[in-house]
C-alpha cells in the first residue's frame, strides 16, 4: 500500500493515513481474488509513506490471514 502526502500536509494527516494503510492491508489479503493469485508463496504486506518525492517510511506489518 503506498501512500502520498503533498507537501503541505500536516503531521496529522501522515499520522492518520499511516494507520488506515494496515487495515486496507489486511482487507486486501483476505481477498478471495488475492488468496487465489498468492497461493503456494508467502504474502508480505508492506506500507510505504511518501511526502513529496521523499519516502518518509516503510513498514511490513504482520499478515494474519491464516
Amino acid at each position: 500500500e503506498l501512500k502520498y502526502l503533498t507537501a503541505k500536509d500536516s503531521e496529522e494527516k501522515a499520522d492518520q493515513q499511516w494507520k488506515e494503510a494496515v487495515e486496507q492491508l489486511r482487507h486486501y489479503a483476505t481477498d478471495r481474488k488475492v488468496a487465489i493469485m498468492a497461493q503456494g508463496t508467502e504474502l508480505h504486506l508492506i506500507r510505504m509513506q511518501m511526502q513529496g518525492v521523499e519516502l518518509l517510511r516503510v513498514e511490513e506489518i504482520g499478515n494474519e490471514r491464516g
